[in-house]
């Protein structure tokens, strides 16, 4: 179909609302298909990392040290 000039173009024959509005959708899925992966990757990437920093600037403790129970005195039973 070969179209005069640009303004035919846009119209598409009366159906230019329809065929350009469906090109908006599909370009909209498509952006959204590509950004919405790449921000969860972000968004997961600097959760890991975020756990990464506590983890390592995370105070060193030292193991409680019990100490050793108590016997029970000379002739006193358990």
């Amino acid at each position: 179909m070969a179209f005069e000039d640009f303004a035919s173009f846009i119209a598409m024959g009366g159906h230019g609302l329809y065929v350009w509005t469906s090109y908006a959708v599909a370009a909209l899925v498509v952006i959204f298909n590509l950004v919405g992966p790449w921000r969860e990757k972000r968004r997961i990437q600097a959760s890991i990392s975020r756990q990464m920093r506590r983890e390592t600037a995370a105070p060193k403790t030292k193991p409680v040290q019990r100490s050793a129970p108590m016997k029970p005195a000379h002739g006193e039973s358990v």
